[in-house]
């Protein structure tokens, strides 16, 4: 299956104006990566740029696409929710403005029963722009 012809909005839990990602652009079990391009009617715009709030939207929908793709594609079920628990060592280099396309990595580095620690970055033009971590809790889930 092409993950880049799945419409995200059927894997996450958002609607619009509140979607922060296009499309998948690759998939594997521990990993997921998508794209979002930052337009000027974008609900975190703030002056020209993407706010913070924003970032961590995309960074999050990036993780729900991952669990929303395990879930239905993988084990065949409802689509599991996830919750953000906390956000470490957040590291912005430049903020992402208008008309820039988003190519956002999610990682899984540990699982501990339904806490997912990933490790989330997020490049334009292969300029790494935001580094974090985060936990991901997810309530009766088997991804």
């Amino acid at each position: 299956m092409d993950v880049r012809k799945i419409d995200v909005k059927e894997l996450l839990p958002q609607v619009s104006p509140f979607v922060m990602v296009d499309r998948i652009e690759h998939f594997t079990e521990s990993e997921i990566e998508s794209s979002f391009l930052v337009k000027e009617e974008n609900i975190f715009i703030e002056g020209d740029y993407l706010s913070i709030g924003g970032i961590v939207e995309n960074m999050a929908q990036t993780c729900a696409l991952r669990l929303g793709y395990l879930s239905k594609y993988i084990n065949k079920r409802d689509i599991d929710l996830g919750f953000i628990g906390a956000v470490n060592n957040c590291k912005i280099e430049k903020y992402p403005v208008i008309g820039d396309v988003l190519k956002t990595c999610v990682t899984v580095k540990e699982e501990i029963f339904n806490i997912k620690l990933i490790n989330s970055e997020i490049y334009v033009n292969n300029e790494l722009l935001v580094s974090t971590e985060m936990k991901i809790a997810i309530p009766n889930s088997f991804n």
